[in-house]
C-alpha cells in the first residue's frame, strides 16, 4: 500500500511540473510532429488521474491469490481506462493528459478531428487482449490463474515498449495505434513559420522635399 501511495505522489508531481513547463510554451512549426515527450508525461498524467482507482484494486484484492473480486475490480479498471481514452479522443482528440501537454490526435492524412472510428482503432489492440485476459482467467485453475494475471499486469508494459520503438522510427513520431488508425500526434502550440501580414509594415507615401515645399506654400497661401 506505501509503494502505491508513493507513486501516487511521484506521479502528481510529475503531472504538475509537466503542466507547469508546457502551458505557456509555443513552438515553432517544425516542430510539430516533435511529440515523443509531450506524449509520454500526458501519458504520466492520465496514469495518475487513475492511480486511485488502482489503489482501490489493490485494496480488495491484498491476498496472493487471484480473488473473483480482485479480477471484477481490474475488469472495471480496464474498461473505465478505455472509455476514457476513447471518448476523450472521440471528442476532441485530447485525454486530460494531452490537453495539458498541448498535443491533439488528428487524422494523418489530412490532420482533421478524429472520431469514434479511430478513437477506438487506437485502443482496440491492448482492450481486447485486457478484456480477453480477465474474461478467461476465472476459468483457469488457480495456478494458471497467476500466470494469467501476471500476463494481464505485463501487457501494458510491453505495449508501451512496441509504441516507443516505433514512435522512434519515423518523422512524425506515429506509434503502432497511430498506423492502425491513420492518425498523428501534433503540438497544438505551434507558430505559423509564414510571416504575419498584420505586423509588417506598411508602405508610407514619401513626397520628395521639393514636392512637399511646394505643398505647403500652397497650403498657406
Amino acid at each position: 500500500m506505501t509503494s502505491l501511495l508513493v507513486n501516487l505522489a511521484i506521479n502528481w508531481a510529475i503531472a504538475f511540473a509537466a503542466w507547469a513547463h508546457y502551458r505557456n510554451r509555443s513552438y515553432p512549426a517544425t516542430d510539430k510532429f516533435d511529440t515523443f515527450w509531450p506524449r509520454f508525461f500526458a501519458g504520466v498524467i492520465d496514469s495518475a488521474v487513475f492511480l486511485p482507482l488502482s489503489i482501490l484494486v489493490y485494496m480488495t484484492g491484498k491476498s496472493s491469490a487471484v480473488t473473483s473480486t480482485h479480477l471484477l475490480a481490474d475488469f472495471i479498471d480496464s474498461i473505465l481506462w478505455f472509455t476514457y481514452s476513447m471518448a476523450l479522443h472521440a471528442y476532441s482528440g485530447q485525454t486530460i493528459g494531452k490537453r495539458l501537454c498541448r498535443i491533439r490526435v488528428v487524422r494523418n492524412a489530412d490532420e482533421g478531428p478524429i472520431g469514434w472510428r479511430e478513437a477506438t482503432l487506437r485502443d482496440i489492440v491492448p482492450f481486447a487482449v485486457c478484456i480477453a485476459t480477465v474474461t478467461a482467467t476465472p476459468w483457469l485453475p488457480m495456478i494458471s490463474r497467476e500466470w494469467a494475471f501476471t500476463l494481464l499486469a505485463a501487457i501494458p508494459t510491453g505495449w508501451a515498449l512496441l509504441e516507443i520503438l516505433t514512435t522512434l522510427t519515423n518523422d512524425r513520431r506515429r506509434a503502432v495505434h497511430d498506423y492502425l488508425a491513420g492518425t498523428v500526434v501534433i503540438r497544438t502550440t505551434c507558430g505559423d513559420e509564414r510571416p504575419n501580414k498584420s505586423l509588417q509594415p506598411t508602405a508610407t507615401a514619401v513626397m520628395p522635399p521639393a514636392v512637399a515645399g511646394d505643398h505647403a506654400s500652397r497650403s498657406r497661401g
